[in-house]
């Protein structure tokens, strides 16, 4: 069995929590914070999570401006690169 931790792999969570749009993404996130599967489907859920979060990205930053959207993007790619790393 694969144990999934959304954490496991961010070195340190209160540093990405200092963002208001981060702390609302891990609270999302955090809402399927831990899977025991076995590897191969792990693998699938991080990249449905991905996927799941990248749509809720585009939803958040369709009707904001550039600045907003361009921060928002850093902060995600934070969060999700590590994931996607140790898939």
């Amino acid at each position: 069995m694969y144990r999934l931790n959304i954490y496991s792999s961010v070195s340190s969570k209160s540093r990405l929590q200092n963002s208001s749009i981060t702390y609302f993404l891990l609270n999302i996130l955090s809402r399927r914070k831990t899977y025991y599967l076995n590897n191969h489907i792990a693998v699938k859920m991080k990249f449905i999570l991905f996927l799941q979060t990248l749509q809720l990205l585009l939803t958040l930053t369709e009707t904001t401006n550039g600045k907003l959207k361009t921060h928002f993007l850093i902060e995600l790619t934070k969060v999700i690169k590590p994931l996607l790393n140790h898939a």
